[in-house]
């Protein structure tokens, strides 16, 4: 069994698909997907049995990217809720904070720390990337200059071998609901 998920390993959706996944009795093998259209259409083709898409945010609201590519061929099985923990990180410990220009992550990410983000830099450019857990791989692999702070999950910054600045930098307590999808 194929189960496909908005996002990257590391990412927030692995982690939801993940408590999906706990209740079935068939070994299953998890797939990243990246975005929610790759999701729909992974299950469109029948490269996966079922999708995991984040359907809203406490802080963020609803899930834009989800939402479009939401259709009457999708049935929503089940809903689970990730709690959400935000961490700054930048490539290595030797770069200052005053040099950091840009801040790259999900647009959800960003909407969920745009408060506490405002008072730790002076008008950053706020870069979209497809996901939390990617702008922490694009920033190992230098897809993202020095000149880049990432938000993503602990675990996303530490695997990607990146200096943690900051932990839980969520403006307040944030919850993601995920939703398990089949076609009809």
């Amino acid at each position: 069994m194929k189960v496909g998920f908005q996002g990257y390993w590391t990412s927030n959706s692995e982690i939801a698909a993940r408590q999906f996944v706990k209740c079935f009795d068939n070994v299953v093998e998890l797939i990243p997907l990246i975005s929610s259209q790759k999701v729909v259409n992974a299950l469109k083709s029948c490269a996966i049995d079922y999708g995991v898409m984040a359907i809203k945010n406490n802080i963020g609201g609803v899930v834009e990217e989800t939402q479009k590519v939401l259709n009457d061929d999708l049935k929503m099985l089940s809903k689970t809720k990730v709690k959400i923990h935000h961490c700054l990180f930048v490539k290595n410990k030797n770069i200052n904070i005053k040099d950091i220009k840009f801040v790259a992550s999900h647009r959800q990410a960003l909407l969920q720390t745009k408060k506490n983000i405002s008072q730790i830099f002076i008008n950053p450019i706020l870069k979209c990337v497809e996901d939390t857990a990617i702008s922490a791989k694009y920033l190992k692999q230098g897809k993202l200059s020095d000149e880049y702070a990432v938000i993503c999950s602990k675990h996303a910054g530490l695997d990607n071998d990146l200096f943690l600045l900051k932990e839980n930098i969520e403006d307040k307590k944030s919850i993601t609901t995920f939703g398990l999808f089949i076609l009809k």
